[in-house]
């Protein structure tokens, strides 16, 4: 089991900073963020990205959260799923999207299909195929794709770091999926 020191015990002025910085935004640093403070450029550049793909671009906030909890579901991150399943019912998704999602089937409102489709894509390591990329495309345009695309992969990167840290669910006792 390899679980990282807390950085907090022992950081420099400028990682203060710049955890300062980071919880303005994301309120108090736990899980992956805490964990990537053991490498403060990274923690930047990581966070810098998931800022980007979670508040801006050209996908609605919906839009982004079905592709982060299917990407959760696809490679049976707890830790994705509690972290987004809440803020998914926020930003409007369908309580029927975020079930069919959980249960790995097919959603029944044709754009949250679409965007599963992208994310189980990624999460398989498979090009999109010529359908669904056209289908994402009509409805989001060429940047959305790539946007969808992206979202999916680094949801796929934070998966990883959960894992291979052991960095602890916000919840334990609650289940997911």
């Amino acid at each position: 089991m390899v679980q990282l020191d807390d950085p907090f015990s022992s950081m420099s002025k400028e990682t203060k900073k710049l955890a300062d910085r980071l919880s303005v935004r994301r309120g108090k640093l736990q899980g992956v963020y805490k964990t990537l403070l053991h490498h403060p450029d990274l923690t930047e550049r990581v966070s810098g990205l998931g800022d980007l793909l979670r508040f801006e671009g050209v996908l609605s906030l919906r839009q982004k959260e079905v592709v982060i909890l299917a990407t959760a579901r696809g490679v049976s991150s707890r830790f994705v799923w509690q972290q987004h399943e809440s803020i998914a019912r926020k930003v409007g998704t369908p309580e029927e999207t975020i079930e069919a999602i959980r249960s790995e089937t097919p959603p029944n409102d044709p754009l949250d299909l679409v965007f599963v489709e992208v994310a189980n894509s990624v999460v398989a390591g498979t090009a999109l195929s010529e359908a669904i990329h056209n289908r994402v495309c009509t409805y989001v345009g060429v940047a959305g794709c790539v946007e969808a695309v992206t979202i999916a992969g680094f949801y796929k990167m934070i998966n990883a770091l959960v894992i291979s840290f052991e960095v602890p669910l916000p919840r334990p006792e609650e289940p997911s999926f």
